[in-house]
């Protein structure tokens, strides 16, 4: 029996698909992190989560377009 070979588009769809829900499902996941009958921040500390979280977007999104490198960095709450 021949195997049917995924193409590209479809391989991009299939794994996009699961990557997006897994980010979706983390980011509600950070927003019960707002519950201030179980924790306390800042406005500043909200700001630099979701600065952090845009700058990520913002990089991936680069590098959907041509002649992108892959900078990569890691969040640390208060890093100076």
């Amino acid at each position: 029996m021949a195997e049917v070979k995924e193409t590209k588009t479809a391989m991009f769809s299939r794994i996009v698909n699961h990557r997006t829900n897994l980010v979706i499902r983390r980011i509600r996941q950070l927003g019960k992190a707002s519950d201030t009958a179980r924790y306390e921040y800042s406005g500043a500390q909200v700001a630099e989560v979701f600065d952090a979280i845009q700058a990520e977007i913002n990089a991936a999104k680069a590098r959907f377009q041509p002649s992108n490198g892959n900078k990569v960095s890691e969040f640390k709450l208060g890093k100076v």
